[in-house]
């Protein structure tokens, strides 16, 4: 969801700048709490505008108790309002509306319209995507407000906002009145250049939605010349944007290659001061409350649910009763009504309290989600930089000594996707989006080589030695789901190999049961570990569960739930022996189809037609620097050359004057993303496969994807492997 720079930076600068100077009665009150909630307040504002999220939400709670404690409402309001912006930044505008809602209700009640106004143009922005009528009606209180009160800067604001919000949606005649009415309002207020630069970008909007790109141009440029002369470094990136749209209507493409110049200086100057770790490590953590309060609701459920079951017991007691009790006397019956009724309008009341309980975890359900699609790309895309340049050194490092230093970066880097992919991978399984079972030609062989080289950085630093049996009669090439085969591997040796010290781990395959066109193949994994305690043996497939307190032996307590759901897709289940002190052995079985001669001739055929490698010529097109260089140096080592671009525009730009083979098109890109690019270069070239590169898990969103022209897709951080089968399938393809 974008926001602009104006919205949030007026809401914190109003609430922040009253921070230092609200006054409390100094006889009244505790002063070294006030002085500590002084200090609060500073180190908040400081971490807000340094992009420091994390330490703002952690910190907002102890001193929103502070001014609880010192009855300073204005304080109270200010840190709430805050903590509602810094979920606005971190894109959480399920929790930011929560924050407003609850805000509003307490500054109508005290009757204080200056909060008031500041809070519903706060809580307006929450709703600009997903309920813009609603946004609309917030905003024109706020006007109604402000005009009652004089008050220009929310004045100022909402209408603003509101033009801003008609231009989104293609009404421009609105959106000018809403400017002309904003213009007045800038000579009542001074030394705002944020309110000037920002309302002559926004009359440049107006003029390129109306397809006027030279007045468009005149009022960007205004607005260019303030940002500059006040440092507004993002509205400056804004306007450049856009500028550069006008231009393009135009069809000034020298002009939009000098603004291109200035653009990008001043875009990976802003991505590079932006604080994108902190961040995801607040919202990792408020994953991690949003996940544990989910199942403090399950539980709460439970229990309503017991105590239901409970009620209609004694409800049926209780009807037996009143029938003994008729044959006694009549009074008796009618208390026994009156005591019925009670027992009814309790059971009514808690049937609500099981709906509501039921809506808030649906609710929790669903920002978990979202939440979880926002950390799959932000932690993936740097993990692909790192995994991809430490493969590539150990690829061309001409230093023995730091062969190893490489090999515990690369193990690091893959241990920590693991951990991100075993917390996606679970989310799937449980919205029922990882059932799909895919079946496709693989060499069991191949694939069980492949997994142990993965564990050798592992294996030797525990000192263990993994040995590999494959029954002689089982077929090389089979058809199945390799994916799945791998992932319920990857987690038993880890577990296997994280659990064993100077010791023997083993992976036995051996043939069960086979008929003409199928085969049952068991997996066994053993080792000589450390062994599981018989107490905790029931624990072992719980989420989250820990079986050693031991930190040698960390984890997320991820991988035997992940396999275990993952075998009931494939109609196996997971068992196990374990004694402490002895070691573990786990085993499952798994039926697959045998592969044709034809077919798997056929197979190898394609495989083997590499030799359109060293002829083909790609097109990396990637908005970060280091995903281009890590794409160049795959496509390098497979033999293939190669020319990159950083958006879709300039990619639209190299296709009309080169011929590519294939193009690898990253989806999120300023300017121009992956969808618009490859729906442009279809117009000019439809025979050119376009793959798409993306680190959002878009499985099974093949048909989004072929409707903008792209033939595939790679999600990254992607194996060597993966990426040459990808290509190569679809360089087969080009040349049939």
């Amino acid at each position: 969801m974008k926001y602009s720079f104006l919205f949030v930076a007026f809401s914190c600068t109003i609430f922040l700048s009253i921070s230092v100077s609200g006054q409390n009665n100094q006889s009244q009150i505790d002063s070294t709490n006030n002085n500590r909630l002084e200090s609060l307040i500073k180190s908040i504002r400081n971490n807000f505008y340094s992009g420091n999220y994390a330490d703002v939400i952690n910190q907002i709670p102890d001193a929103v108790l502070l001014a609880k404690t010192l009855e300073d409402i204005e304080k109270g309001h200010m840190l709430n309002s805050v903590l509602g912006n810094t979920f606005i930044k971190l894109k959480d505008t399920i929790q930011a509306r929560e924050v407003f809602i609850e805000m509003l209700e307490e500054s109508i009640n005290a009757k204080q319209p200056k909060y008031v106004m500041a809070i519903s143009i706060d809580l307006g922005n929450t709703y600009v995507n997903s309920n813009p009528e609603l946004a609309i009606e917030y905003f024109n209180k706020v006007i109604v407000l402000a005009k009652e009160h004089n008050d220009s800067h929310r004045h100022f604001i909402a209408q603003y906002n509101l033009a801003e919000l008609y231009l989104n949606k293609k009404k421009p005649v609105i959106a000018k009145k809403h400017i002309d009415a904003a213009f007045p309002i800038i000579d009542t207020i001074d030394g705002v250049a944020i309110y000037e630069a920002s309302l002559d970008m926004i009359l440049g909007r107006y003029y390129l939605t109306i397809n006027n790109p030279a007045e468009a141009i005149i009022n960007f440029k205004k607005s260019i010349k303030t940002a500059k002369d006040n440092n507004l470094k993002e509205l400056l990136l804004e306007n450049y944007t856009y500028y550069l749209e006008a231009l393009d209507l135009q069809k000034d493409y020298m002009g939009m290659y000098e603004i291109r110049k200035m653009y990008k200086p001043i875009r990976e100057e802003i991505y590079e001061a932006s604080k994108i770790y902190e961040i995801e490590v607040a919202k990792a953590k408020y994953n991690i409350d949003q996940y544990k309060q989910t199942i403090v609701t399950q539980k709460l459920e439970k229990q309503l649910a017991e105590q239901k079951a409970k009620d209609s017991k004694t409800i049926t007691y209780a009807a037996i009763g009143i029938m003994i009790i008729l044959l006694i006397a009549m009074l008796s019956f009618l208390n026994s009504l009156k005591k019925r009724k009670r027992l009814l309008i309790i059971l009514r009341e808690r049937n609500k309290q099981y709906l509501l309980a039921k809506q808030k975890s649906e609710k929790l359900s669903k920002a978990k989600a979202q939440l979880f699609s926002t950390v799959s790309h932000e932690l993936r895309t740097p993990l692909y930089g790192i995994i991809g340049l430490s493969s590539s050194l150990l690829i061309d490092n001409k230093e023995p000594k730091l062969n190893q230093d490489i090999k515990s970066l690369k193990f690091s880097a893959d241990y920590l996707l693991a951990l991100v992919n075993d917390v996606l991978h679970l989310n799937k399984l449980e919205e029922q989006e990882g059932g799909v079972l895919e079946n496709e030609l693989f060499s069991i062989r191949d694939l069980i080589k492949n997994i142990a080289k993965s564990f050798e950085f592992m294996r030797d630093q525990n000192s263990n030695e993994i040995i590999i049996s494959i029954a002689p009669t089982i077929p090389d090439v089979l058809i199945g789901d390799a994916t799945k085969l791998s992932q319920i591997l990857m987690n038993l040796i880890g577990n296997s190999c994280k659990f064993t010290e100077h010791g023997t781990i083993s992976l036995d395959i051996l043939q069960n049961k086979e008929s003409p066109d199928t085969i049952s193949l068991t997996f066994k994994i053993t080792d000589n570990g450390i062994g599981i305690p018989k107490e905790k043996q029931q624990q072992i497939f719980d989420e989250f569960i820990q079986i050693s307190k031991n930190t040698k032996y960390q984890g997320t307590g991820l991988g035997l739930p992940i396999v275990n759901k993952i075998l009931a897709l494939l109609s196996s289940k997971l068992e196990f022996n374990s004694k402490l002190g002895e070691g573990s052995s786990f085993w499952f079985t798994v039926g697959y189809i045998k592969a044709s001669q034809e077919l798997i001739e056929k197979n190898s055929a394609a495989s083997e037609n590499n030799g359109y490698y060293k002829s083909s010529h790609l097109l990396v097109v990637d908005d970060n620097r280091i995903n281009q260089i890590v794409s160049q140096k795959m496509i390098e080592n497979c033999g293939m050359t190669c020319d990159t671009a950083s958006d879709g525009l300039e990619a639209i730009e190299r296709v009309k004057v080169n011929k590519y083979d294939i193009i690898l098109m990253d989806i999120n890109m300023p300017i121009m993303n992956g969808y618009e690019a490859s729906e442009k270069i279809r117009t000019m070239d439809i025979t050119t496969p376009i793959i798409a590169l993306t680190a959002i898990d878009i499985e099974g969103a093949s048909n989004q994807l072929s409707k903008y022209g792209i033939n595939d897709y790679i999600i990254k951080p992607y194996q060597v492997n993966h990426f040459k089968k990808v290509i190569s399938r679809n360089l087969t393809a080009k040349h049939l």
